[in-house]
């Protein structure tokens, strides 16, 4: 996830001096904070436009799993049995970014495991979970006879 945050100079100026913004001729100013060992940094691109997200997205880690193939899906949904599996069928390659910053977010990490299935690579899954149309998610709640499966429709 991403979080942003707003400071106002004249209010706040011992705090923006600190962070290297000199004062109101110096605004707008986006400062970068990337996730550890990458030090903080001042963003000079445009402020506006898909410049900005789209060099935040690249900063944002992935906790998804990639599952290739039905062995893939098996292992995926059997590990962890008390933590549920939220699964991703797609035509798609990779992990859309929503789904990157959903499993990065430490609350999910902790509740729920995230899995993409590409159309054509796990069939038997695919076919296991009824799923016809793509993109579809589906969220998987324990194993065996107890197990419960939910589909988003939204």
């Amino acid at each position: 996830m991403i979080r942003v945050c707003a400071v106002n100079c004249q209010e706040d100026g011992p705090f923006c001096k600190q962070q290297g913004v000199r004062g109101e001729k110096d605004t707008p100013k986006v400062k970068i904070y990337p996730t550890h060992p990458v030090p903080e940094y001042f963003y000079d691109g445009q402020l506006f436009g898909g410049a900005l997200s789209g060099k935040v997205a690249r900063l944002i880690p992935s906790k998804v799993t990639q599952i290739g193939n039905d062995t893939a899906a098996a292992s995926f949904l059997a590990a962890e049995p008390t933590k549920p599996k939220a699964v991703l069928f797609t035509e798609k390659k990779g992990a859309p970014l929503v789904w990157r910053a959903l499993s990065s977010e430490l609350v999910f990490q902790r509740t729920v495991a995230f899995g993409v299935i590409a159309k054509g690579s796990a069939d038997g899954a695919t076919s296991d979970f009824e799923v016809s149309e793509f993109p579809a998610v589906v969220m998987q709640r324990g194993l065996g006879k107890g197990k419960q499966v939910d589909r988003y429709s939204g």
